[in-house]
């Protein structure tokens, strides 16, 4: 389920499933719909929604980054996405937490360790 933002089309199912996550019902209607004065109060609010939530999460994994420290980020990633470590490469986890994957290994160590 690819998302394409830039060109304005967003998969509607990956859509319809985070807004009945958020508690909003979504209607989808295909062609020109939308009538000729604009778009309806619904599809401009269910766009600030979504607006919104991609800023949220931008800015969260922002402060993240620069307020915790790397084993603290992976084990925030892994109260956020349990599952994850059987889903993708150590070296893309890495990645995504700013850190090489020898120290990804340290930290897992740790945490093995520590319990």
């Amino acid at each position: 389920m690819e998302q394409r933002f830039g060109t304005n089309r967003i998969d509607i199912e990956v859509l319809r499933e985070f807004c009945e996550r958020e508690g909003e019902v979504v209607t989808y209607r295909k062609g020109g719909a939308c009538g000729a004065r604009g778009r309806p109060a619904a599809v401009v609010r269910l766009r600030a929604v979504v607006a919104e939530h991609l800023l949220f999460q931008a800015r969260r994994s922002y402060l993240d980054f620069h307020r915790t420290t790397a084993r603290e980020r992976y084990e925030l990633l892994m109260r956020r996405c349990p599952g994850i470590v059987q889903h993708l490469p150590l070296a893309a986890i890495a990645s995504f937490l700013n850190v090489t994957p020898q120290m990804l290994s340290k930290i897992r160590k740790d945490i093995t360790f520590d319990i």
